[in-house]
């Protein structure tokens, strides 16, 4: 139940009085204060978004007010309806809801299945998003407290935004706070931990990934090109040189231009004529586009990105198709994709 501000006045007022009769003269809370700090659970195939607000008391509350959302890969949908909850705390009294009110209204017990606050904890993951006075937005994942009960902060894979980002672009970022929480917990169920690592842009963003394994692919530290940021290489056997090169760079070849027209041309240009080509826009990315083109000596796919005006940024993979057998073209794809795909901005 949501009270009215009457309602809560009424409330604050009734218990200020009870604690002067008590002696105690408690002074209740009767504004809600930045940071605003927004729940968004995930779970039985659901994403549950619930507000939190300041009590009375001077401690923070979810809200009774929620909302379901079953399209798990809406970001669009995602983000509009985490920013609807953050201006539902602006329009609010601060909470004077009794104990057991709020356990009526308690998220577990209205949108899920479970019949424990353990056993809730224990299915979902939360991702939470906090809005300062500033209008600055972190996504924050969270970890589980041992014996389910309750989550705790991360601060690792912390995401920085802002109020004037779009819905899509905060609910992109949800999505994947999500994926990397579950990522870990896959970790631990497995042993295997996840090494990333952190570039940082000429545009001053910086971008985590994964890396690859280190025992098959050579990190290479300088590629002869200021424009390079991260590179690995792989070598087959003892040649001379790496028949797979993929990197981190400045998509300098393309002058500016992200289009297939240039794309192709750059291609052309520096390696030989091509015979097979995909080129297409991703949705649900954290890259705009992503090309595979093929020769007859070299396949190259590329994920790109505008990081701004005056920024490329582009992942792509190199390989001297005759060097290798195809069953090793397959694997190196495989990893550089993972790679690739596990990029998102910090």
């Amino acid at each position: 139940m949501d009270l009215s501000y009457e309602e809560t006045m009424k409330r604050i007022q009734e218990f200020e009085a009870e604690e002067k009769r008590r002696g105690t003269n408690h002074q209740c809370c009767k504004e809600v204060k930045y940071p605003y700090h927004v729940d968004i659970y995930k779970g039985e195939g659901k994403i549950i978004i619930v507000p939190l607000i300041t009590s009375a008391g001077w401690y923070s509350t979810e809200m009774a007010w929620h909302r379901q959302i079953t399209d798990l890969e809406n970001a669009e949908l995602i983000g509009k309806i985490a920013l609807e909850a953050l201006k539902h705390i602006g329009n609010s009294p601060v909470d004077a809801r009794t104990k057991q009110e709020r356990e009526d209204d308690s998220i577990w017990k209205n949108a899920s299945t479970y019949k424990s606050y353990k056993s809730f904890n224990k299915n979902y993951i939360l991702c939470g998003v906090i809005l300062y006075e500033d209008g600055k937005i972190i996504i924050s994942p969270t970890e589980k407290l041992d014996g389910n009960k309750g989550y705790g902060g991360n601060d690792e894979g912390l995401v920085y935004l802002s109020i004037n980002n779009s819905p899509e672009e905060i609910g992109n970022a949800v999505i994947n706070c999500f994926k990397m929480m579950e990522e870990a917990e896959e970790s631990k169920k497995t042993g295997k931990k996840k090494r990333t690592s952190v570039i940082e842009t000429l545009s001053d963003d910086k971008i985590s990934f994964e890396l690859p394994d280190l025992n098959r692919y050579e990190d290479e530290q300088d590629f002869h090109s200021a424009e390079i940021y991260q590179g690995y290489s792989f070598s087959y056997h003892n040649a001379d040189e790496p028949a797979v090169r993929f990197y981190f760079s400045i998509a300098l070849e393309l002058d500016n231009e992200l289009n297939k027209d240039a794309v192709l041309n750059a291609f052309e240009e520096e390696y030989e004529e091509l015979s097979e080509v995909k080129f297409e826009k991703l949705t649900d990315s954290f890259y705009e586009y992503y090309a595979d083109i093929i020769s007859d000596n070299y396949r190259k796919i590329a994920y790109l990105r505008r990081m701004d005006e005056n920024e490329l940024f582009s992942c792509e993979l190199i390989i001297e198709t005759k060097a290798l057998r195809a069953a090793t073209v397959s694997k190196v794809i495989k990893d550089f994709t993972h790679m690739a795909e596990s990029c998102k901005l910090i």
